[in-house]
């Protein structure tokens, strides 16, 4: 429904302005997305690690301590998937706002772009608005502005460089103890991650039968 409401109040607007605002638009969501995906999976990495660890060092022989390890992970995952991807990809944004976004890093605009949108998608009475002329003037202002926006330039994958950095330091500390000790990885690893598996701790590797 609001991107319904979304499309026609850019169909009011002249096609360059329209063009600016969805790439935009796109350009946002694509960093959003990518920030999330990358804060969602140090999250979980992380607490992978964390449960490893604290199993690791303390012996737990406890199936409730487990339990607890284990719900601890999938809850701040579940957690970091709401606050990093749905909430801000849920977020709706009005074309107003956009332009004013694209304003911040273009103070010669003059704000002639956000003015422009608001008059073009208003739905005041048109005696309220002013004169036409001067709003056909500042939409043709804003025209020759929007043609000059690059999306990559305005919203920069930057942004989403912190999270992508602590996944990637997540990562690779993880391969690295792989790397070291396969077996006893992959065996914190089930502990952690399936805690309704029957396994003992990490010392039965360590166990002879003779």
């Amino acid at each position: 429904m609001k991107n319904l409401q979304l499309e026609k109040r850019l169909e009011s607007i002249p096609a360059p302005i329209a063009a600016a605002l969805r790439q935009l638009l796109r350009r946002s969501r694509k960093v959003i997305f990518v920030r999330g995906i990358c804060g969602v999976l140090a999250v979980f990495v992380g607490m992978i690690l964390f449960a490893m660890g604290v199993d690791a060092g303390l012996l737990i022989v406890s199936p409730v301590a487990r339990w607890i390890l284990s719900v601890a992970i999938y809850t701040c995952t579940a957690a970091a998937i709401y606050f990093f991807l749905v909430r801000p990809l849920a977020r709706s944004y009005t074309l107003a706002g956009v332009a004013k976004m694209i304003e911040a890093h273009h103070p010669e605009m003059q704000e002639r772009l956000s003015s422009a949108v608001e008059l073009l998608t208003t739905v005041d009475d048109p005696g309220l608005r002013g004169s036409q002329k001067l709003i056909d003037a500042l939409a043709e202002a804003a025209t020759d502005d929007a043609r000059k926006i690059r999306p990559k330039n305005e919203i920069s994958m930057r942004l989403a460089l912190p999270f992508f950095a602590a996944a990637m330091l997540f990562i690779l500390v993880f391969a690295a103890i792989f790397a070291i000790s396969p077996r006893k990885a992959s065996f914190l690893l089930a502990r952690a991650a399936a805690p309704f598996a029957n396994l003992p701790n990490i010392m039965a590797l360590d166990l002879e039968v003779q």
